[in-house]
Parts: C-alpha cells; structure tokens; sequence
C-alpha cells in the first residue's frame, strides 16, 4: 500500500464528509475504497489497520490487487450486493440510483456532480464521465443501476475481463444491446494543468472532478483549488427523491 494514498484516502474522508454532512440523506455520496488481496504481508498489516480505523469504507475483494484482471467487476458485483433494501409494502427497492468509480487521484466535487445528475434523463440508463473514444475516463464514472444489474448477470461481462479497466467497462456498455445515454461531461472532468495526459484544464466555479492529484503537492492543489473555502450547499436535491450515489 503506497503511503501517499493512504494518507489521501484519510483527507478525502474528511473532505467529503464535510460536503455529506450538509446535504439531506437521501443526496449523500457514499464512498468506498476497493483492494484486491495484498501482495505482501506488510501490506496485508496495513491494509487490515485501516480496515479497523474505517471499517465501514473498506472494501476488499476476492482477486489478487491489480487494476486491469477484473477487479472492476468484483466491485461492481459487491456493490449491487450491498444496492437493496426491503421495503414492507414494494420488497427489495434499490438504494442508489447510480454506482460508480472513481481513481484515488481524483478529487470530486459532491454538491456539483449532484447538480449533473440531477439533469440526466430519467427514461433510459446512464453512463456518466468524460469521454475517450470508446470509453468514458477512469477518473469517475457512473452507471445506472439497471447497468450494473445487467453487469452482474451478463456472461459475456464473465468473458471479458482483463484489460484496462476504463475500455473494458466501455465494451460491456457498447457490447450490452441496450439503449443507454453516454452523457459526456466533457470540461467540467479534467486534469490538473500539469497532467501529460490528454484532457488538462484549470480548476473552475465549473470542475466537478479534477484528475491526476498524485503527489503531495499536486494533491494539495486539487484540494485546495476545488474543495477548501467552498461554501458547502444545503440544497436537497431532489427534495429528497435521489437515492444515495455509491462510488
């Protein structure tokens, strides 16, 4: 485990629970940090401290941690798990509406990205994130529920595993046969300034999510450039119709 996500992974705890705090709960974003089983055992000691510090935000799956063997679909498949309720009158109702991903070096603007989704249309699924060609970027995206359900049944998911994770989720959406929006939300998801990649920008009143916060110092710049002195919103979105967001 690289020390430097684990001490961004303790800020950003602290940073989105600010954000949560002041939104009704029904529009909370609840945050999960997913691993694959640990290659040594001083990792496997680190990992299982945090576990006991956070034992609620852990997630630990059953593969070997790498990013690109299939991990993606362990999660997802974790995730719609965890994605009921019983209601007494209606049985088993979804408790998000959407369950993404998003990279440790990503910092999320929570009240912002509520404000896109809550633009979405609600008659088809949604793939939400920045576009690449035939994927939507691995700094966050977001899947319908209905999507995710279809992920965890599919055999041609099972078949189709291994590769870059973000082009992989791509070809499931692509490959699915169903009619899904891909809601490109094209600037407002970018790289800070610096990033060789190809989609660098300036944090803005308009960035929902700024990528490529790796180092101390290029994390500390997507902190304090869109999270820190940001007046936190106290809309309910939805009037509390949105059902929370799992990334």
């Amino acid at each position: 485990m690289d020390p430097i996500d684990t001490a961004h992974r303790h800020i950003l705890r602290e940073k989105y629970e600010i954000f949560n705090s002041q939104l009704p709960e029904p529009s909370r974003i609840e945050f999960k940090f997913v691993f694959g089983i640990p290659n040594t055992t001083e990792q496997i000691r680190q990992l299982e401290k945090e576990r006991t510090e956070f034992p609620n935000d852990i997630v630990v799956v059953n593969r070997p941690e790498s990013r690109d063997t299939g991990k993606i679909l362990d999660w997802f498949r974790y995730a719609r798990g965890t994605g009921y309720w019983w209601h007494s009158l209606r049985g088993y109702c979804p408790r998000y509406r959407y369950i993404g991903k998003a990279d440790i070096d990503a910092v999320i603007h929570i009240p912002r990205l509520l404000q896109m989704i809550e633009a979405l249309p609600t008659s088809i699924p949604n793939f939400m994130g920045r576009r690449s060609y035939t994927h939507l970027t691995g700094m966050l995206y977001l899947l319908s529920t209905s999507l995710v359900e279809w992920i965890h049944f599919s055999k041609d998911v099972q078949q189709h595993v291994v590769g870059i994770e973000d082009t992989v989720v791509g070809d499931w959406v692509k490959n699915s046969g169903i009619n899904v929006n891909w809601a490109d939300m094209g600037r407002t998801f970018h790289d800070l300034p610096d990033s060789p990649n190809w989609c660098p920008g300036v944090i803005t009143n308009k960035t929902v999510v700024v990528h490529w916060c790796k180092d101390e110092s290029h994390f500390q710049q997507c902190i304090g450039g869109l999270l820190d002195g940001e007046s936190q919103s106290r809309k309910a979105f939805g009037n509390g119709v949105l059902n929370w967001v799992l990334i």
